[in-house]
């Protein structure tokens, strides 16, 4: 078994896809007998993800709403990280690090390096198209793109999420292929489980019999839930069906204004942040999952697993990574940006429950199979191991 240090700028104190996939992925790597140690920036709010192992925090907190002061309190966690990876593993204390991309990881790569460490970097997006999605302005993405370009490079391997991405990435930052692989995310499949819907919204506390779409994420502009909405203004014309969405980010109100605009009332609720714990009753409570996202966005999205892992049909956009969804038909794939096609294929799933109960079955036994963190955990340790750790 490995002592690993895990480096990751995410703050803990926000429970969200990120912090839910490195929790999920250092809970396997623990249960499986690695050993771990996870350096995170100071949280600016109480702790709220309970991560595995042993947890320092350095000194450093970028909770400013500023994108240029993120930045700098970025740049002193990156610049701290340099200076004490090689003075944590001063007695060879480590086999590897593990280093979870994000706006800045520069610091961490050159400390790894400097300490002799096998060197592995974990890519879940293309972050600098992300910043430019939010807001940041060009200079700061560019000045971003001109330091991690070169560290990246120096890494041993990279884990990437998706196999779209993972040509984006490698072609962006001048990485050769061969240190690439492609490791999908995962799901807790005991978290996430099959359960009678009546008995789930019963403890839910809802308190009818309506078909139900639900769906969870960030609210923000890639998401594409514009689609979603006009979508579900054909499908509210002849079903009394209710769309639950999940979730808060910088686009909910927005998207509550074009809710409104289009007329749709009460069919649609928004529910807003919900407790973690909370997301498998709500999704247990439903008898369809939505996903729509922009373009041909390259991503591993959580929440098509957490949909499939509660035995639930997706209705995904064909975003290359969910192609998948058709191909082992555990759900209907649209043309993204397209809200008649979607509209249609909600139709046929709430049209015919049984093929719809069909397809989520389908989805669990996928899950099992291939998508579980236990088994995430155990190829990213292949690609640790076969980078020169041991």
């Amino acid at each position: 078994m490995l002592k690993l240090l895990v480096v990751s700028e995410l703050n803990a104190s926000v429970r969200d896809g990120s912090t839910t996939h490195l929790q999920m992925l250092l809970t396997a790597l623990d249960r499986q007998g690695h050993d771990i140690h996870l350096l995170l920036p100071q949280c600016p709010g109480p702790v709220e993800v309970p991560f595995p192992g042993t947890v320092t925090r350095l000194p450093v907190s970028y909770s400013s709403n500023s994108s240029l002061a993120k930045a700098l309190g970025l740049h002193r966690f990156q610049t701290m990280a340099k200076r004490e990876i090689p003075l944590m593993n001063r007695k060879n204390a480590y086999d590897a690090c593990y280093i979870r991309e994000g706006i800045a990881t520069y610091g961490a790569i050159a400390g790894a390096k400097k300490a002799g460490l096998t060197t592995v970097v974990e890519v879940n997006g293309m972050i600098s198209q992300e910043l430019v999605d939010v807001g940041y302005p060009s200079f700061l993405v560019n000045v971003r793109d001109a330091l991690e370009g070169p560290r990246l490079r120096m890494a041993d391997a990279h884990v990437v999420v998706s196999k779209g991405l993972a040509k984006r990435y490698a072609a962006r930052y001048g990485i050769s292929k061969k240190k690439v692989t492609v490791v999908p995310n995962g799901v807790d499949a005991e978290m996430f489980f099959p359960r009678d819907v009546n008995e789930a919204r019963e403890q839910w506390g809802i308190r009818h019999n309506r078909p139900i779409v639900s769906w969870v994420g960030y609210m923000v502009q890639w998401q594409d839930l514009t689609t979603l909405l006009k979508a579900w203004k054909l499908v509210s014309k002849r079903s009394d069906a209710l769309l639950l969405l999940a979730g808060d980010g910088p686009d909910r109100m927005k998207l509550e204004r074009i809710s409104a605009k289009l007329g749709l009332g009460a069919s649609v609720q928004f529910l807003g942040r919900i407790f973690h714990e909370r997301i498998p009753l709500l999704l247990q409570s439903s008898d369809v999952t939505a996903a729509s996202f922009v373009g041909k966005r390259p991503c591993s999205p959580l929440k098509i697993f957490e949909y499939m892992a509660c035995a639930k049909p997706v209705v995904v956009s064909d975003i290359p990574d969910a192609l998948f969804v058709k191909q082992s038909r555990c759900g209907l794939v649209f043309p993204g940006g397209d809200y008649k096609a979607m509209a249609d294929s909600l139709f046929q799933l709430l049209d015919n429950p049984d093929m719809a109960v069909e397809m989520g079955r389908r989805g669990r036994d996928l899950v099992e199979k291939r998508y579980t963190w236990d088994n995430t955990a155990k190829k990213v340790m292949a690609v640790i191991r076969r980078a020169g750790a041991d």
